[in-house]
């Protein structure tokens, strides 16, 4: 009796033991390196009303961390993110409910948004030196991918399904990469239905100028004004198209393709290439 009175308590006990409370990993060097680009000093911009818990700093901390976790639900992301958060900070004063961090997210994400995007291009386009432009263009790679998302009613009713029958709800990512640091620059998410050509319309007033947008066959876009002044080079597998101030021009045909003879490419005595063919 004695042994089955200590077995079941033992498993009780280990029952109501709670879970050990996530910390971060090399916490130091997490914190530096994400302090490094977005230090204190760049959220002070924003006026917060005294004894608010959700700042623009921390909302902006737990919601670039959160997309790491690999908890299956919001809350439990939500609730692991925190507990990093304040391992990191622990002077700062975090809310506990997850409803309040996100209706704290809807006030400051568009802000956010337009600055955090803003100051990373700048560091972009600084920081790549002579990466930045090849043959005076600025090249960018875009392309649209589809992400199945849960089967959920309310999914199915917002995001829709927009392949086969028995497809799923999905959203459609577009993402602009600059070609020459290989970092994304830009990017779009919208329902299963959504395009790459729509998308890729509404970034391009946020393009620099002189911009190579190079894209895969089936890509058309005909922008109905040009907002930022810019110049673009939208080339496409089989066709280019030149989209300069207002106008835009179309191969009519593309340009075939140039043989090179074999001569060119084998080295002496049929080795390995030459240098003057590399």
């Amino acid at each position: 009796m004695a042994r089955r009175r200590t077995k079941r308590h033992a498993k009780n006990k280990r029952r109501t033991r709670k879970a050990p409370k996530t910390k971060a990993s090399y916490p130091h060097g997490l914190k530096e390196a994400i302090g490094k680009w977005f230090p204190g000093q760049f959220f002070s911009r924003w006026p917060v009303t005294a004894g608010s818990k959700w700042l623009p700093v921390r909302v902006f901390w737990l919601a670039i961390l959160m997309v790491w976790s690999a908890e299956q639900t919001l809350q439990a992301r939500f609730e692991e993110t925190r507990d990093i958060v304040w391992s990191l900070f622990p002077k700062w004063t975090l809310g506990k409910s997850y409803t309040g961090w996100y209706e704290a997210q809807l006030k400051w994400l568009p802000p956010l948004r337009q600055a955090v995007s803003k100051h990373l291009r700048q560091q972009l386009q600084t920081r790549a030196g002579q990466h930045w432009q090849r043959e005076g263009w600025c090249a960018f790679a875009v392309d649209g991918s589809r992400v199945e998302c849960p089967r959920t009613q309310a999914n199915e009713r917002e995001l829709k399904c927009a392949g086969r029958k028995k497809t799923g709800p999905q959203l459609f990512v577009t993402t602009l990469l600059h070609m020459g640091t290989g970092l994304p620059w830009d990017f779009r998410i919208g329902p299963g239905t959504a395009s790459e050509r729509r998308h890729l319309e509404d970034m391009l007033p946020d393009l620099p100028r002189r911009s190579l947008v190079v894209g895969l066959h089936g890509l058309r876009i005909v922008p109905a004004s040009d907002r930022s002044g810019a110049e673009f080079l939208v080339a496409r597998w089989v066709q280019c198209a030149f989209v300069a101030q207002v106008g835009l021009h179309r191969a009519r045909r593309p340009r075939p393709r140039v043989p090179v003879a074999r001569e060119e490419l084998a080295g002496p005595a049929g080795g390995a290439a030459s240098d003057r063919a590399a």
